[in-house]
């Protein structure tokens, strides 16, 4: 049996799914299967709405609310990446061409242009 779920709660996903696929405007920024911790999520609009869940336990709290930028640059992103008007780290390339979602690690997929370079893969001087 499959289920698909639209939701902005990452964390209850998670919990319900064997694989999380992270959408920002009909782009898929992240896909994950299996990862054992939410701290290896990295894209950054993957980051941000995880970076505020609120727990019981206050020692664990991780803050309240989502201080994306305000969009900056051209608005117009067909050709980049969707998520660059509101990056704080986006580069002139985010705006003009949009990442391709590649493989970061054992079951674990990432479009981002910054991201790329801490790739393991890229690291060893291999490219996909």
């Amino acid at each position: 049996m499959s289920y698909f779920f639209i939701s902005h709660d990452i964390e209850t996903v998670y919990y319900l799914a064997d694989a999380l696929a992270v959408m920002y405007f009909g782009s898929v920024v992240e896909y994950i299967e299996d990862i054992p911790l939410f701290e290896q999520l990295q894209h950054p609009y993957t980051k941000k709405p995880f970076s505020s869940v609120l727990t019981c336990d206050s020692r664990k709290s991780k803050g309240f609310g989502v201080d994306f930028e305000e969009p900056k640059g051209n608005q117009n992103t067909a050709r980049g990446c969707a998520f660059a008007p509101r990056c704080r780290d986006a580069w002139e390339l985010c705006f003009r061409e949009k990442p391709a979602l590649k493989e970061a690690g054992s079951q674990h997929h990432i479009a981002c242009h910054q991201l790329y370079q801490t790739f393991p893969l890229y690291q060893a001087g291999g490219q996909r």
